[in-house]
């Protein structure tokens, strides 16, 4: 995988500072946000990444970069407002123009491939976003390969790009872009159900095919199994990227559990995690600054840690899933996990790791 070059500041190597160039309503609730780095940040991403916005109490918000990345390129992301949402309701509706934001990335690990069979997006709500940057990359990298869109929602305004994506499918004959609706009105001339409904009907088999799916986990997770049925799927070509809500942290006291220690740039914490839960909530609940943005489904890489080198052979091995994951990020050493995909048992007691986390990241007091 490309390295990608990211300007490093006095706190981390991945931490950037934007200014805010536009605010545009594109529905009724979804903004678009253009920030604009400075020049001399340098941030790279691959089409299908994420950044991570950071608050000002240091919570962090994930949004798919829009846009194909460019040199001096602004960054657009899509953001959908939910009651109650600390950003997406009350920080962005206070935003101005030329306000500063502070974000990490690029985070993910869908990435446009090449190849020689149809490329296939599917995406509900901003979901598109991911889709929108890969689309923009695969028609400026020029060739043959034929591009289809299935974007769904529940009643037309939900599609708020509709008519940029129709313009593009006539710009270019090798995109077709395919609106789904699940509550069409009656005056709906077009397709109707889910989004994975619509490709099984296109599709008699899926040989050469690479399938790029986001949005929530239940649509990814009804994609997986529907199209899981047809010939020639391949679960290495299919490419998730799946958004969770934030959500708040669910305490556990008084269930049994086991003792870890946590290492973060070197000072040691010894907290305890409930026996069935995964590495990862543990941490969280111990108030660890570890990022995690897919809910738990290994697609994102972001709850990265590494494991103490005498429990290395002591963990059971990371499945397929996590296995193609961690082959994707960069920088992977010997001993690094998904904490997602850790679950704590008894044979986990006294498990030691090290959090990957950039320069400033610490215990809370």
């Amino acid at each position: 995988m490309n390295q990608l070059p990211m300007y490093e500041d006095s706190a981390a190597a991945n931490r950037f500072e934007a200014a805010v160039q536009r605010l545009d309503r594109l529905a009724a609730d979804v903004t678009r946000l253009v920030l604009a780095p400075p020049p001399q940040a340098r941030f790279r991403y691959r089409p299908g990444q994420f950044l991570s916005l950071i608050l000002a109490d240091g919570q962090r918000r994930s949004f798919s970069m829009a846009n194909a990345c460019g040199i001096d390129r602004p960054i657009e992301l899509h953001i959908r407002r939910r009651p109650g949402g600390r950003f997406s309701e009350t920080a962005l509706s206070r935003l101005k123009v030329d306000d500063k934001l502070t974000f990490e990335g690029p985070f993910g690990q869908v990435n446009w491939r090449e190849g020689r069979g149809t490329a296939i997006l599917m995406g509900t709500g901003t979901g598109l976003a991911p889709l929108k940057a890969l689309l923009e990359h695969g028609l400026a990298a020029g060739g043959h390969r034929p591009i289809r869109l299935y974007w769904g929602g529940r009643l037309p305004h939900d599609l708020y790009l509709n008519e940029h994506l129709c313009q593009l499918a006539l710009e270019h004959t090798r995109f077709s872009f395919i609106p789904v609706l699940s509550m069409p009105p009656a005056s709906w001339a077009g397709r109707c159900g889910y989004v994975q409904d619509a490709v099984t009907e296109d599709f008699a088999d899926l040989h050469n095919a690479d399938l790029y799916a986001c949005g929530s986990g239940a649509m990814i997770d009804a994609a997986r199994a529907r199209l899981g049925q047809l010939p020639g799927f391949h679960e290495d070509r299919f490419l998730t990227d799946a958004f969770e809500p934030a959500a708040p942290v669910v305490r556990s006291s008084g269930l049994p559990s086991v003792q870890l220690f946590v290492n973060i740039h070197g000072t040691i914490r010894a907290v305890r995690g409930p026996l069935g839960a995964t590495l990862l909530s543990a941490l969280r609940e111990a108030g660890a600054p570890i990022l995690s943005v897919c809910g738990g489904k290994a697609s994102c890489g972001t709850c990265k840690i590494t494991v103490a080198e005498p429990w290395r052979d002591r963990l059971r091995q990371p499945a397929r899933t996590e296995r193609r994951l961690l082959a994707n990020l960069d920088d992977i050493g010997p001993g690094d996990r998904l904490a997602c995909q850790i679950p704590l048992t008894q044979e986990t007691d006294g498990l030691a790791i090290s959090l990957v986390c950039h320069a400033t990241a610490k215990w809370p007091a």
